[in-house]
């Protein structure tokens, strides 16, 4: 449970995540200490343990707005031996209406179990406190139904001994590429997938490259504290998408392609001129011939510069991958260059 109310998105995609104001134990002398208050309440012959304020943050806030909801932890213990533990979840709203599309539109919602110890076996629960008037829908017992599967499945895989074994967000923390994440998606989306001139899928490739572009804004703002940026370059760029937010974002860069897309001129001027036709084939490469059907040039006969619009039936320039100290280098759509990636940056002085 306590991994269900810090990862609100395992049961909604809607959500990006929850950001926790207030995790404390509730004592008589308990106070509230953070911006929003803790809705208390008490049931008989439950011990309310633990008090949890969380905000659900929605993944697209033109639609749905974040909403505070506070979780409360009980335990009871019968004389039986039998263990009790109920959760309960209290959405800061007064009414049905009030409720996101991505929460049930009711007062509170409930998870009781019930655990044997005698014979390792429990029973978990759902239930629903409703507004007034009572509704009969279908939504919310579908929304209950998914609920205790996920509880379900998470409780039998902790019963299993399950570890989770790969840590995600080393990098930066979570929550800021995320609110980047939503601040160019509402910014850029619509615009660049009602002008997409490519065969490929608008969704896929936008969303993807504006996940990319928050990332790296993040990790710049990050490294380069001091305002030195000291410009990218985006070996393998495809639609130059990603090249394009960054340069609307302010950054300094530009990218290359073996093969010009009809995209790149659809971006504007300044994002055109970034983007270059041209071939990767390093300077560190001691083989003098190249193959791939250029096998008639030599490194010593490399042009650095793209080949002339004017004539179409000439190969593309070529790049020998040196480029300015520091330049940071994205690749992320270049598989076949990941063999000489290493070289590159260590060409760069790091």
């Amino acid at each position: 449970m306590m991994n269900l109310i810090r990862n609100p998105n395992i049961n909604s995609n809607h959500l990006f995540r929850a950001d926790i104001s207030l995790e404390a134990p509730f004592t008589e002398d308990f106070e509230n200490q953070t911006d929003i208050p803790a809705r208390i309440i008490q049931f008989r012959h439950y011990a309310l343990k633990t008090v949890i304020v969380r905000t659900m943050i929605p993944r697209n806030q033109l639609v749905d707005k974040p909403l505070d909801q506070t979780c409360l932890i009980y335990e009871l213990a019968q004389d039986s031996g039998e263990i009790r533990s109920l959760v309960i979840y209290l959405p800061h709203i007064s009414s049905a209406e009030e409720s996101p599309f991505y929460h049930p539109a009711v007062r509170g919602i409930g998870f009781l179990h019930i655990f044997d110890p005698s014979t390792q076996e429990g029973i978990v629960s759902i239930h629903y406190s409703f507004f007034e008037p009572v509704p009969r829908s279908i939504k919310l017992e579908r929304t209950a139904l998914h609920l205790l599967s996920a509880v379900h499945k998470h409780g039998q895989g902790s019963a299993a001994g399950y570890v989770k074994r790969v840590n995600h967000d080393v990098i930066l923390a979570q929550a800021i590429v995320q609110n980047t994440y939503a601040r160019l998606k509402s910014k850029y989306a619509r615009t660049l997938i009602e002008g997409w001139v490519e065969v490929t899928d608008p969704g896929k490739h936008v969303f993807e490259d504006l996940g990319i572009a928050a990332f790296l804004i993040e990790l710049w703002n990050d490294i380069y504290k001091d305002g030195c940026f000291p410009g990218f370059v985006d070996i393998g760029c495809g639609n130059g998408l990603l090249v394009h937010i960054l340069l609307k974002e302010g950054y300094s860069g530009w990218g290359f392609d073996a093969r010009r897309r009809k995209s790149w001129e659809t971006y504007g001027t300044k994002t055109s001129e970034s983007l270059k036709e041209l071939i990767l084939i390093p300077s560190i490469i001691q083989d003098p011939s190249v193959t791939n059907g250029l096998s008639h040039l030599r490194i010593s006969d490399i042009q650095t510069e793209s080949s002339s619009d004017n004539d179409t039936t000439s190969i593309p320039g070529i790049h020998n991958g040196m480029f300015p100290k520091g330049t940071f280098i994205i690749s992320n759509h270049a598989d076949e260059l990941t063999p000489v990636r290493p070289s590159l940056l260590l060409r760069l002085h790091f």
